[in-house]
Parts: C-alpha cells; structure tokens; sequence
C-alpha cells in the first residue's frame, strides 16, 4: 500500500510539471561538464564526477532529474556553482561533503568540498551523486539553492 501511494505522489509531481513517464527521452549527446568559468572570481571549478560503469551520473540524471539531456543539465551546473559562489559562498565553512538541494527540480547534488582549495585560482570539487532522498544532516551540510530561474 505504501508503495503505491509513493508511485502516485511520484506521478502526480512530474505530471505537474508535465513530464509524460511514460516515455524518458533523455538524451546523453556530450560529456559531463568538467570546467566552470566563475563571472565574479575570475577563477574556475573543475568538477570531478563519480561517473564508473556500476555509477554512471547520465543514468542519475536520465532517472532523478526531469533534464531531457546531459547537455541541459550541464547549463543547469553552470549555473548552480555561479550562484552558490555568488549567494552561498559563507555557508560553505569547513571542508566536508556537501549536498546541494534544488527545491523546483527536487533533487540534491552531493559534493566532496576542500575548504582550502576554494581560495585557489582553479577549485576541484568531487561530486559524488544525484540523489532524490533527503541526505542526513549529520554527515552532510544542506545549501539550498533556489533553481526557479535558471
């Protein structure tokens, strides 16, 4: 029973954002974006993906997100670290792992941050996965990043 409850509140989420299920057209037509021009800094992020034939970040993406393309989603990220660098830049206070929560898109992007490495001129960041479960607050630091206009 609890099942399908779940499945109907599922259904009715991307129904409303009008995403027919019944047909995933997600297309995987270029790589993951690894290199990120930040506008304000004049510095780049350099994203690390956990992206392994038993992990793959395109099948997170085609299955968690409502992106059609690897390549949306890539203009999606692009934005994210501009923003979270502009607007959310204090919340990021120590080194540790880090998940990202969309509110509209309703997932999070778990990230490994170095704290010190964020004042260098190029910025590694690991991201680990795309989750639609909310991560424990105990292991990682929630930013949410308000997505409605990117």
């Amino acid at each position: 029973m609890k099942f399908i409850l779940e499945f109907a509140k599922f259904r009715d989420m991307y129904t409303i954002k009008g995403v027919d299920m019944s047909i995933n057209n997600f297309k995987n037509d270029t790589q993951l974006i690894v290199d990120i021009p930040i506008e304000k800094y004049n510095n780049t992020i350099f994203l690390k993906w956990y992206n392994t034939s038993t992990h793959s970040i395109p099948e997170k993406i085609k299955n968690r997100t409502t992106f059609s393309s690897t390549s949306e989603f890539n203009n999606f990220i692009k934005k994210t670290f501009n923003d979270l660098i502009d607007n959310h830049f204090k919340e990021i206070d120590q080194s540790g792992r880090y998940a990202l929560y969309f509110k509209e898109n309703n997932f999070y992007l778990i990230l490994d941050i170095d704290y010190d490495n964020l004042f260098k001129k190029y910025v590694l960041i690991f991201v680990v996965t795309i989750t639609n479960s909310t991560p424990d607050e105990k292991i990682y630091k929630i930013i949410e990043i308000n997505d409605e206009y990117f």
